[in-house]
């Protein structure tokens, strides 16, 4: 046996998608059902994992995934706030949302947490 955590609550939903919008990006609400990239200290609210050729993006609003940080603040194992450094990089941040933080990988610069 061996340790797996996908799949573990996981909500998924289909926004449109702000053009230009990659898949595997942290994202934001930026209009009524849109989302768009994350820029420095933004408050993320899920993450991009598909933009489609007709304009939507499905977004992982709640569950566990892994992304880049920013050593520079590095997370915390627990419940530890998150911010985006930018689209593709969380940093820890007093002014960040809660997430649950399970593993770092300080070689690759990669946290694995819950939202």
């Amino acid at each position: 046996m061996s340790v797996s955590f996908g799949g573990i609550g996981n909500i998924f939903a289909t926004f449109d998608a702000d053009p230009g919008l990659s898949p595997n990006s942290l994202v934001k609400i930026v209009d009524n059902n849109m989302v768009s990239w994350c820029e420095e200290d933004d408050l993320f609210s899920g993450w991009c994992t598909e933009v489609t050729g007709d304009g939507h993006a499905t977004v992982q609003l709640r569950g566990y995934f892994e992304v880049y940080y920013d050593p520079e603040n590095q997370p915390s194992l627990g419940i530890c706030k998150l911010a985006c450094a930018d689209d593709l990089t969380v940093a820890a941040s007093e002014d960040g949302i809660e997430c649950l933080v399970i593993n770092i990988d300080e070689a690759n610069n990669t946290v694995g947490l819950f939202i």
